[in-house]
């Protein structure tokens, strides 16, 4: 067993992600290793050797924390692969995160069999369902009661503010970003652009505040259908929360999302600093 840095990434990548999934692109496989929000002190994943050569690897994304943040290291777990003659010691990857029970951990894609194995260790559910709200004419032609909607540059956040600037200079261009402005209250929606049924679909991972954004829907699809194209929205079901909008399909995931934590809950953890950004999941 050894910790995995930036440099070992040409060396997993040839013996292991691409053993993985072979259609995702290698600039998209090495985001894991490179991304804004690295910290240098920290590995980006375990692997298990043989002789010098890896046989198995698992991905470590730590997120930085804000400093009014005082809660939990949270890790999450992305990209375990073993060679089909090593995965008798498969489990020896996780030790150095069972390791450290103060983590908070997120497994947010796991298959069926790392599902059962991770509910076995105390893992808990944090998402059941996928949820699908397409664009409806109605609302793209609603004013939006005098919300103010706008794309953020991620190289120039303009006015964005404390918690929502320190976001989108983490994140970088890694995603996309949109300002909302109320009478009362701002708000930051971080999202990623991806397909469903071969249709253009935003994804959103973070929505700081569900009411603002449900408020201001109207022009928000609108702005979304111009710059993208899009005539879908995808997101997790925790992500809006009681606020989910009206005609919001809601579709049970393969296999629940999984989280362990001593102090957060599951509205507290988007996607925000995770794979589904890397990977554009």
């Amino acid at each position: 067993m050894r910790d995995v840095f930036e440099d070992d990434f040409h060396q997993i990548h040839e013996e292991l992600l691409v053993r993985l999934d072979p259609r995702v692109a290698r600039s998209r496989w090495e985001r894991l290793f490179h991304h804004p929000w690295r910290d240098s002190s920290r590995p980006v994943g375990v692997a298990l050797q043989d002789a010098g050569r890896p046989v198995g690897f698992l991905s470590l994304l730590f997120s930085p924390l804000p400093p009014e943040d005082p809660g939990s290291t949270i890790c999450n777990l992305s990209s375990w692969v073993v060679l089909d003659e090593y995965r008798g010691s498969s489990l020896r990857l996780l030790g150095p995160v069972l390791s450290h029970p103060e983590w908070t951990v997120t497994n947010l894609t796991p298959t069926e069999e790392v599902g059962r194995l991770f509910q076995r260790l105390g893992f808990r559910t944090l998402e059941t369902h996928r949820c699908l709200l397409p664009l409806r004419p109605d609302l793209l032609l609603r004013p939006g009661r005098g919300m103010e909607v706008r794309a953020v540059d991620p190289a120039d956040p303009g006015e964005l503010e404390g918690a929502h600037r320190w976001l989108v200079e983490q994140h970088g261009g890694m995603a996309h970003y949109l300002a909302l402005e109320g009478s009362q209250s701002r708000g930051l929606v971080v999202y990623g652009l991806g397909r469903v049924r071969g249709l253009p679909a935003v994804r959103l991972h973070h929505v700081s505040d569900p009411l603002l954004f449900r408020e201001a829907l109207g022009p928000v699809q609108r702005l979304l259908l111009r710059k993208h194209g899009a005539c879908m929205l995808v997101f997790d079901g925790r992500i809006l929360g009681s606020h989910t909008p009206q005609g919001t399909l809601h579709r049970p995931l393969p296999v629940e999302r999984l989280f362990r934590s001593n102090d957060r809950t599951e509205t507290e953890l988007t996607e925000l600093f995770s794979e589904m950004i890397l990977l554009d999941l």
